[in-house]
């Protein structure tokens, strides 16, 4: 069966490439095999469990869920300060055993020491919280506890995909999706809570599962850090933390600005568009940017990257209608309690189809020079700036609505790819150059 899927491969590679498969291709798909192999397993039966919290929920709770997750995403990016893409760069290039455990042991301490920081402050800011603003106590106490258990599960995944041990990341993600089953069976159904704290307890035991299978797995890489590397990473790291900053501050503004103008139910809706399409898409996007991300930081040959633009060509369309009648079945499970709306579903389907090609120009750009990406960050930036400028204009002037919002994300995502394959093409010439004087 497995030599039949190989040849395959390679005949599908052949045709839509027109050239026969490298070895590192062949190295690159076997594990990218394991990936989505995991994907398929857990990624459904995920989708099921959280379409069907929504459902119970109902909108405004999940409204103030999907605000819980936007919160937490800029926490997490303070926490990690870049390290979560300068650690997978730094352990897939790392050379032998002791090298790679200097580098996993730097990280992992910097990261459970701020975590730790993080839970005490929670402790200290908690009968305050009772007193001065009770209507806010069980969000913030949610969201300490929730990036407490998936900042960890985050941190020792980077550190499994760095190690590229995928075949663990299979049997990780197969215990996750157990666990949470079964804490959605108990909570959801058998006890019948049904708030947005109930989501955080059944997604917070799935993580503390694939935390421990992991912690396990990995735990004769841990020990003691190092000083000099850890500053070495945060400097490289800088760069990268300004980056998902800012672009979580874009990814996150269109539900602040539907939550600010339109209400925490209406951004429930429209978080079951945007988790039905952009969510199911970055998550199976993340399943590939995992092998791709570590195999791009070993090449200094990028030129790789044009069977991207060839994969954009042909693979757009049909990505399209695939999205598209997956978040219609999701929205089909979520219930009456979120109207069906075909303008949106081809609205969010089109900027989700779009944001995986980004992603993995994106992913090829992350390795090359910090000149290159500083040019790329400040021009993609200024891009974000300019849609958040016209959410912005929205809101003074009192016409928000999910059409217009998704009319900006798409503009943005298009402007946006244009300007990664420009800096590509600047990348190849810098690596073409460089190439030539080694030569010589």
């Amino acid at each position: 069966m497995k030599n039949k899927l190989v040849k395959f491969a390679k005949f599908l590679h052949l045709k839509i490439f027109s050239h026969e498969m490298s070895h590192e291709m062949e190295s690159f798909l076997a594990n990218l095999s394991w990936s989505f192999l995991a994907g398929l397993i857990s990624l459904p039966l995920t989708m099921v469990v959280m379409t069907l919290a929504g459902r119970f929920m109902g909108p405004e709770e999940y409204g103030k869920y999907s605000l819980l997750l936007v919160v937490n995403q800029f926490l997490t990016i303070l926490i990690f300060f870049g390290l979560d893409i300068t650690s997978v760069k730094y352990i897939a290039k790392a050379k032998g055993f002791q090298q790679k455990k200097k580098v996993i042991a730097t990280v992992s301490n910097f990261i459970f020491s701020i975590l730790l920081l993080l839970g005490i402050l929670t402790l200290i800011a908690y009968p305050f919280l009772l007193k001065f603003a009770s209507g806010y106590t069980l969000f913030v106490l949610m969201l300490s506890f929730y990036s407490l258990v998936v900042t960890t599960k985050v941190l020792l995944d980077l550190v499994i995909r760095g190690l590229e041990e995928f075949k663990k990341q299979l049997i990780a993600k197969v215990l996750e999706v157990s666990v949470l089953i079964v804490s959605f069976i108990v909570i959801f159904i058998f006890l019948g809570k049904t708030s947005f704290a109930s989501l955080i307890l059944v997604i917070n035991f799935g993580a503390m599962a694939i935390s421990i299978y992991y912690l396990i797995s990995i735990r004769k890489y841990l020990g003691r850090g190092d000083r000099k590397l850890l500053k070495s990473q945060l400097k490289e790291g800088n760069l990268f933390f300004w980056m998902a900053l800012l672009g979580t501050l874009f990814l996150s503004s269109d539900r602040l600005v539907v939550a600010r103008s339109l209400g925490v139910k209406t951004v429930g809706i429209y978080s079951a568009y945007y988790f039905g399409s952009y969510g199911v898409v970055a998550q199976l996007t993340m399943l590939f940017t995992n092998v791709f991300f570590p195999v791009t930081s070993r090449l200094e040959d990028k030129s790789f990257s044009k069977k991207i633009d060839r994969l954009f060509l042909i693979g757009f369309v049909p990505l399209l209608i695939i999205c598209s009648l997956i978040l219609l079945v999701i929205l089909l499970i979520f219930g009456k309690e979120y109207p069906i709306n075909y303008f949106y579903i081809l609205g969010f389907s089109i900027f989700s189809s779009l944001y995986f090609f980004q992603a993995l120009y994106n992913t090829v750009l992350a390795d090359t020079t910090v000149i290159i990406y500083k040019k790329y960050l400040i021009l993609r930036n200024a891009v974000n700036a300019l849609t958040i400028a016209f959410y912005l204009l929205l809101v003074y002037l009192h016409i928000v609505s999910i059409g217009l919002v998704l009319a900006g994300m798409i503009i943005n995502s298009i402007v946006v790819i244009y300007v990664e394959k420009v800096y590509i093409a600047m990348m190849k010439k810098t690596w073409d150059k460089s190439k030539i004087a080694n030569v010589k």
